[in-house]
Protein backbone atom coordinates (compact mmCIF):
# COMPACT_ATOMS: atom_id res chain seq x y z
CA UNK A 1 0.00 0.00 0.00
CA UNK A 2 1.40 3.37 -1.00
CA UNK A 3 2.05 6.19 1.41
CA UNK A 4 0.22 9.49 1.13
CA UNK A 5 2.59 12.11 -0.31
CA UNK A 6 4.33 13.47 2.82
CA UNK A 7 5.04 16.80 1.15
CA UNK A 8 1.43 17.57 0.27
CA UNK A 9 -0.68 19.59 2.72
CA UNK A 10 -3.68 17.81 4.19
CA UNK A 11 -7.06 19.57 4.40
CA UNK A 12 -9.53 18.38 7.03
CA UNK A 13 -13.31 18.41 6.67
CA UNK A 14 -13.57 21.66 8.59
CA UNK A 15 -11.18 23.36 6.18
CA UNK A 16 -8.13 23.25 8.45
CA UNK A 17 -4.92 22.70 6.51
CA UNK A 18 -2.20 20.68 8.24
CA UNK A 19 1.42 21.02 7.27
CA UNK A 20 2.85 17.69 6.21
CA UNK A 21 5.86 16.66 8.27
CA UNK A 22 5.85 12.89 8.68
CA UNK A 23 4.54 10.30 6.18
CA UNK A 24 1.14 9.04 7.30
CA UNK A 25 -0.27 5.64 6.48
CA UNK A 26 -3.58 5.62 4.64
CA UNK A 27 -6.58 5.54 6.96
CA UNK A 28 -7.55 2.12 8.11
CA UNK A 29 -4.31 0.47 7.07
CA UNK A 30 -2.38 -0.96 10.05
CA UNK A 31 1.38 -0.95 10.03
CA UNK A 32 4.09 -2.49 12.19
CA UNK A 33 6.78 -0.20 13.46
CA UNK A 34 4.70 2.99 13.36
CA UNK A 35 3.40 4.75 16.47
CA UNK A 36 1.09 6.86 14.33
CA UNK A 37 2.00 10.05 16.21
CA UNK A 38 1.21 8.39 19.52
CA UNK A 39 2.02 10.18 22.77
CA UNK A 40 1.70 8.28 26.02
CA UNK A 41 1.77 8.99 29.71
CA UNK A 42 4.39 7.06 31.66
CA UNK A 43 5.91 6.64 35.10
CA UNK A 44 9.67 6.98 35.50
CA UNK A 45 11.06 3.79 37.05
CA UNK A 46 14.81 4.38 36.94
CA UNK A 47 17.22 7.13 35.86
CA UNK A 48 20.54 6.61 34.04
CA UNK A 49 23.14 9.38 34.01
CA UNK A 50 25.65 9.93 31.22
CA UNK A 51 28.43 8.22 33.19
CA UNK A 52 26.42 5.07 33.91
CA UNK A 53 28.61 1.97 33.50
CA UNK A 54 25.94 0.23 31.41
CA UNK A 55 26.54 2.47 28.40
CA UNK A 56 29.84 0.72 27.68
CA UNK A 57 27.89 -2.46 26.82
CA UNK A 58 26.07 -0.78 23.96
CA UNK A 59 27.91 -0.14 20.74
CA UNK A 60 25.80 2.83 19.74
CA UNK A 61 26.95 4.69 22.87
CA UNK A 62 30.65 3.94 22.41
CA UNK A 63 31.31 7.65 21.86
CA UNK A 64 29.59 8.49 25.14
CA UNK A 65 26.03 9.32 26.11
CA UNK A 66 25.01 12.97 26.05
CA UNK A 67 21.67 12.93 27.86
CA UNK A 68 19.96 11.40 30.86
CA UNK A 69 17.85 8.33 30.07
CA UNK A 70 15.03 6.61 31.95
CA UNK A 71 13.23 3.31 32.20
CA UNK A 72 9.53 4.20 31.99
CA UNK A 73 6.30 2.25 32.20
CA UNK A 74 3.67 3.48 29.82
CA UNK A 75 0.12 3.30 31.15
CA UNK A 76 -3.32 4.10 29.79
CA UNK A 77 -4.70 2.10 26.90
CA UNK A 78 -1.49 0.10 26.80
CA UNK A 79 1.01 -0.88 29.48
CA UNK A 80 4.57 -1.39 28.38
CA UNK A 81 7.99 -0.91 29.94
CA UNK A 82 10.45 1.03 27.77
CA UNK A 83 14.12 0.90 28.69
CA UNK A 84 16.76 3.65 28.60
CA UNK A 85 14.55 6.20 26.92
CA UNK A 86 16.44 9.49 26.32
CA UNK A 87 15.09 12.58 28.06
CA UNK A 88 14.60 15.59 25.79
CA UNK A 89 16.04 18.77 27.29
CA UNK A 90 14.79 22.32 27.04
CA UNK A 91 18.27 23.31 25.86
CA UNK A 92 21.45 21.29 25.36
CA UNK A 93 23.86 22.82 22.87
CA UNK A 94 27.63 22.57 22.84
CA UNK A 95 27.78 24.57 26.07
CA UNK A 96 24.35 25.97 26.94
CA UNK A 97 21.99 23.79 28.93
CA UNK A 98 18.66 23.70 30.75
CA UNK A 99 18.76 20.29 32.38
CA UNK A 100 15.73 18.26 33.42
CA UNK A 101 16.35 15.08 35.43
CA UNK A 102 13.14 13.19 36.32
CA UNK A 103 12.71 11.43 39.67
CA UNK A 104 12.76 7.62 39.52
CA UNK A 105 10.59 5.32 41.63
CA UNK A 106 11.74 4.30 45.09
CA UNK A 107 8.55 3.33 46.92
CA UNK A 108 4.83 2.64 46.93
CA UNK A 109 3.52 5.78 48.62
CA UNK A 110 0.33 3.94 49.59
CA UNK A 111 2.32 1.29 51.44
CA UNK A 112 2.98 -2.32 50.57
CA UNK A 113 5.31 -3.74 47.94
CA UNK A 114 6.46 -1.89 44.87
CA UNK A 115 6.10 -3.95 41.70
CA UNK A 116 7.33 -2.07 38.65
CA UNK A 117 8.32 -4.65 36.04
CA UNK A 118 8.50 -8.44 35.34
CA UNK A 119 9.08 -11.02 36.61
CA UNK A 120 6.13 -10.82 38.98
CA UNK A 121 4.29 -13.49 40.93
CA UNK A 122 1.47 -15.18 39.03
CA UNK A 123 -1.54 -12.91 38.94
CA UNK A 124 0.34 -9.99 40.47
CA UNK A 125 -0.26 -6.61 38.85
CA UNK A 126 2.22 -3.74 38.66
CA UNK A 127 1.82 -1.09 41.33
CA UNK A 128 -0.59 1.56 39.97
CA UNK A 129 1.16 4.59 38.54
CA UNK A 130 -0.49 6.97 41.00
CA UNK A 131 0.94 4.95 43.91
CA UNK A 132 4.55 5.30 42.74
CA UNK A 133 6.67 8.28 43.79
CA UNK A 134 8.42 8.55 40.41
CA UNK A 135 7.66 11.46 38.09
CA UNK A 136 4.94 11.02 35.52
CA UNK A 137 6.10 12.08 32.07
CA UNK A 138 4.93 12.25 28.47
CA UNK A 139 6.63 9.90 26.00
CA UNK A 140 6.59 10.70 22.30
CA UNK A 141 7.95 8.78 19.32
CA UNK A 142 10.28 10.44 16.82
CA UNK A 143 9.33 9.95 13.18
CA UNK A 144 6.30 7.96 14.43
CA UNK A 145 8.70 5.09 15.10
CA UNK A 146 7.96 2.94 18.15
CA UNK A 147 11.69 2.19 18.35
CA UNK A 148 12.51 5.87 18.95
CA UNK A 149 10.73 6.87 22.15
CA UNK A 150 11.76 10.05 23.92
CA UNK A 151 10.72 11.55 27.26
CA UNK A 152 9.44 15.06 26.57
CA UNK A 153 10.56 17.92 28.84
CA UNK A 154 7.04 18.61 30.09
CA UNK A 155 4.41 16.50 31.81
CA UNK A 156 1.01 16.25 33.44
CA UNK A 157 0.90 16.57 37.25
CA UNK A 158 1.35 13.48 39.38
CA UNK A 159 -2.13 12.40 40.61
CA UNK A 160 -0.89 12.64 44.21
CA UNK A 161 1.02 15.90 43.77
CA UNK A 162 1.15 18.05 46.91
CA UNK A 163 1.23 21.21 44.80
CA UNK A 164 -1.81 23.14 43.60
CA UNK A 165 -2.28 26.15 41.35
CA UNK A 166 -4.88 28.31 43.03
CA UNK A 167 -6.69 31.33 41.64
CA UNK A 168 -5.68 33.37 44.67
CA UNK A 169 -2.00 32.95 43.71
CA UNK A 170 -2.61 34.72 40.40
CA UNK A 171 -0.53 34.16 37.29
CA UNK A 172 2.68 32.99 38.94
CA UNK A 173 5.69 31.05 37.69
CA UNK A 174 7.29 28.58 40.08
CA UNK A 175 10.31 26.31 39.91
CA UNK A 176 10.92 24.02 42.85
CA UNK A 177 13.79 21.55 43.28
CA UNK A 178 14.65 19.61 46.44
CA UNK A 179 12.53 22.02 48.45
CA UNK A 180 14.14 25.23 47.17
CA UNK A 181 11.62 27.52 45.48
CA UNK A 182 12.10 30.19 42.81
CA UNK A 183 8.91 32.14 42.23
CA UNK A 184 7.77 35.09 40.16
CA UNK A 185 4.44 36.35 41.50
CA UNK A 186 1.68 37.98 39.46
CA UNK A 187 3.22 41.42 40.13
CA UNK A 188 6.62 40.39 38.77
CA UNK A 189 8.36 40.08 42.13
CA UNK A 190 11.08 37.43 42.29
CA UNK A 191 11.58 35.29 45.40
CA UNK A 192 14.26 32.65 46.03
CA UNK A 193 13.19 30.70 49.11
CA UNK A 194 15.50 28.00 50.52
CA UNK A 195 13.69 27.58 53.85
CA UNK A 196 12.13 24.34 52.64
CA UNK A 197 15.40 22.73 51.47
CA UNK A 198 14.86 18.97 51.44
CA UNK A 199 16.80 15.74 50.96
CA UNK A 200 16.69 14.27 47.42
CA UNK A 201 15.11 11.06 48.75
CA UNK A 202 11.49 11.16 49.85
CA UNK A 203 10.43 9.75 53.20
CA UNK A 204 7.68 7.18 53.83
CA UNK A 205 4.44 7.84 51.95
CA UNK A 206 6.31 10.23 49.65
CA UNK A 207 6.78 12.95 52.27
CA UNK A 208 9.59 15.44 51.75
CA UNK A 209 12.34 15.20 54.36
CA UNK A 210 13.54 18.61 55.50
CA UNK A 211 17.25 19.39 55.20
CA UNK A 212 16.89 22.80 56.84
CA UNK A 213 20.04 23.69 58.75
CA UNK A 214 22.16 21.36 56.62
CA UNK A 215 21.30 22.58 53.11
CA UNK A 216 19.71 25.51 51.33
CA UNK A 217 22.79 27.68 50.77
CA UNK A 218 22.34 30.49 48.23
CA UNK A 219 25.46 31.76 46.47
CA UNK A 220 26.07 34.28 43.67
CA UNK A 221 29.54 34.24 42.12
CA UNK A 222 31.14 36.44 39.47
CA UNK A 223 34.69 37.32 38.43
CA UNK A 224 36.62 40.13 36.79
CA UNK A 225 38.74 37.56 34.97
CA UNK A 226 41.19 36.88 37.78
CA UNK A 227 39.48 37.14 41.17
CA UNK A 228 36.05 35.97 42.25
CA UNK A 229 33.47 38.11 44.01
CA UNK A 230 30.56 36.41 45.72
CA UNK A 231 27.54 36.76 47.95
CA UNK A 232 26.52 33.81 50.10
CA UNK A 233 23.55 33.13 52.37
CA UNK A 234 24.33 29.87 54.11
CA UNK A 235 22.08 27.41 55.90
CA UNK A 236 22.97 28.80 59.38
CA UNK A 237 21.68 32.28 58.57
CA UNK A 238 25.12 33.82 57.96
CA UNK A 239 25.41 36.38 55.14
CA UNK A 240 28.82 36.96 53.56
CA UNK A 241 29.85 39.45 50.86
CA UNK A 242 33.37 39.18 49.43
CA UNK A 243 34.83 41.19 46.54
CA UNK A 244 37.70 40.25 44.26
CA UNK A 245 40.18 42.01 46.54
CA UNK A 246 39.16 39.89 49.55
CA UNK A 247 37.34 42.79 51.25
CA UNK A 248 34.57 41.17 53.30
CA UNK A 249 31.35 41.99 55.10
CA UNK A 250 30.02 39.16 57.26
CA UNK A 251 26.79 39.04 59.26
CA UNK A 252 26.75 36.02 61.58
CA UNK A 253 23.37 35.13 63.04
CA UNK A 254 24.81 32.60 65.52
CA UNK A 255 27.21 35.05 67.22
CA UNK A 256 25.11 38.14 66.44
CA UNK A 257 28.24 39.73 64.99
CA UNK A 258 28.80 41.96 61.95
CA UNK A 259 32.39 41.99 60.70
CA UNK A 260 33.83 44.55 58.26
CA UNK A 261 37.22 43.51 56.89
CA UNK A 262 38.86 45.99 54.49
CA UNK A 263 42.23 44.99 53.07
CA UNK A 264 43.29 48.62 52.61
CA UNK A 265 40.91 51.32 53.83
CA UNK A 266 37.45 51.50 55.38
CA UNK A 267 35.47 54.71 54.95
CA UNK A 268 32.09 55.71 56.39
CA UNK A 269 30.47 58.89 55.11
CA UNK A 270 27.10 60.49 55.77
CA UNK A 271 25.50 63.75 54.70
CA UNK A 272 24.10 64.56 58.15
CA UNK A 273 25.41 62.28 60.90
CA UNK A 274 26.86 58.88 61.77
CA UNK A 275 25.77 57.45 65.11
CA UNK A 276 27.52 54.56 66.88
CA UNK A 277 25.81 53.41 70.08
CA UNK A 278 27.29 50.74 72.34
CA UNK A 279 27.96 50.11 76.05
CA UNK A 280 31.65 49.81 75.12
CA UNK A 281 33.53 51.11 72.09
CA UNK A 282 37.13 50.10 71.47
CA UNK A 283 39.41 51.84 68.98
CA UNK A 284 42.75 50.18 68.23
CA UNK A 285 45.54 51.97 66.36
CA UNK A 286 46.01 55.63 65.56
CA UNK A 287 42.67 57.41 66.00
CA UNK A 288 41.89 60.85 64.61
CA UNK A 289 38.56 62.60 65.09
CA UNK A 290 37.97 65.40 62.67
CA UNK A 291 35.33 67.27 60.76
CA UNK A 292 35.24 68.78 57.31
CA UNK A 293 32.95 71.54 58.58
CA UNK A 294 33.94 74.66 60.51
CA UNK A 295 32.97 72.99 63.80
CA UNK A 296 35.29 70.47 65.39
CA UNK A 297 34.33 66.83 65.79
CA UNK A 298 31.90 65.96 68.57
CA UNK A 299 32.01 62.91 70.85
CA UNK A 300 28.89 61.29 72.24
CA UNK A 301 28.98 59.30 75.49
CA UNK A 302 27.78 59.63 79.08
CA UNK A 303 30.86 57.72 80.31
CA UNK A 304 33.24 60.45 79.12
CA UNK A 305 31.11 63.28 80.50
CA UNK A 306 30.53 61.62 83.86
CA UNK A 307 34.21 60.68 84.24
CA UNK A 308 36.02 63.89 83.27
CA UNK A 309 33.94 66.38 85.28
CA UNK A 310 34.49 64.90 88.78
CA UNK A 311 38.12 64.09 87.94
CA UNK A 312 38.97 67.73 87.19
CA UNK A 313 37.11 68.91 90.28
CA UNK A 314 39.11 66.44 92.38
CA UNK A 315 42.38 67.76 90.89
CA UNK A 316 41.55 71.35 91.92
CA UNK A 317 40.52 70.24 95.41
CA UNK A 318 43.69 68.17 95.89
CA UNK A 319 45.88 71.10 94.84
CA UNK A 320 44.24 73.32 97.46
CA UNK A 321 44.77 70.75 100.22
CA UNK A 322 48.45 70.27 99.37
CA UNK A 323 49.12 74.03 99.21
CA UNK A 324 47.70 74.44 102.72
CA UNK A 325 49.74 71.48 104.02
CA UNK A 326 53.06 72.70 102.59
CA UNK A 327 52.38 76.25 103.77
CA UNK A 328 51.94 74.92 107.34
CA UNK A 329 55.10 72.82 107.10
CA UNK A 330 57.05 75.83 105.84
CA UNK A 331 55.88 77.93 108.80
CA UNK A 332 56.98 75.20 111.21
CA UNK A 333 60.55 75.13 109.88
CA UNK A 334 62.37 77.16 112.60
CA UNK A 335 65.53 76.56 114.51
CA UNK A 336 67.19 73.33 113.40
CA UNK A 337 64.47 72.79 110.70
CA UNK A 338 65.07 76.15 109.04
CA UNK A 339 67.01 74.57 106.12
CA UNK A 340 63.82 72.68 105.07
CA UNK A 341 61.76 75.87 104.82
CA UNK A 342 62.90 76.65 101.25
CA UNK A 343 62.02 73.13 100.06
CA UNK A 344 58.49 73.29 101.51
CA UNK A 345 58.00 76.76 100.01
CA UNK A 346 58.97 75.38 96.59
CA UNK A 347 56.49 72.48 96.95
CA UNK A 348 53.77 74.91 98.01
CA UNK A 349 54.44 77.05 94.92
CA UNK A 350 54.36 73.98 92.66
CA UNK A 351 50.98 72.88 94.01
CA UNK A 352 49.68 76.44 93.61
CA UNK A 353 50.71 76.37 89.94
CA UNK A 354 49.15 72.89 89.54
CA UNK A 355 45.91 74.11 91.13
CA UNK A 356 45.77 77.14 88.83
CA UNK A 357 46.36 74.97 85.77
CA UNK A 358 43.75 72.44 86.91
CA UNK A 359 41.22 75.21 87.49
CA UNK A 360 41.84 76.64 84.03
CA UNK A 361 41.52 73.15 82.48
CA UNK A 362 38.35 72.57 84.47
CA UNK A 363 36.81 75.70 83.00
CA UNK A 364 37.88 74.82 79.46
CA UNK A 365 36.70 71.22 79.79
CA UNK A 366 33.34 72.36 81.17
CA UNK A 367 32.80 74.44 78.05
CA UNK A 368 33.98 71.61 75.76
CA UNK A 369 31.90 68.98 77.53
CA UNK A 370 28.76 71.12 77.32
CA UNK A 371 29.10 71.61 73.56
CA UNK A 372 30.96 68.58 72.23
CA UNK A 373 30.07 65.70 74.54
CA UNK A 374 26.39 64.83 74.34
CA UNK A 375 24.71 62.88 77.12
CA UNK A 376 21.59 61.72 75.25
Amino acid sequence: MDLIDPYSPCQLDDGTVLQAAVPTWMAGVPSWGSAGGWMARATVLKVYYTDDAGWAERGWTADGMRTVCCDVRVFGRQTRTLYRVPVAQRAMGLFDEDTYIPRGCSQNIEGGIMATEPPMEQGEQPTPAEALDGDQVIVGFMECDIHQPVVLPFCLPHPKSRRETKEADGRTKRMRHNGVLIEWDDEGNLTIDARGAANPELGPSGVEQSASGAAGKLKLVTTDGSDESWVELDNTGKITLVDGGADKIEMDKASKTITLDAQAKLEAKAVSAITVTSPAIGLVGQVALGSSSAASAGIKGTELNAGLTPYLAACVSLAGVNVAQYQALSAACIGPLAPLKAAFEALKTAWQDYGSAAAQLQGAMATWLSTKVKTE
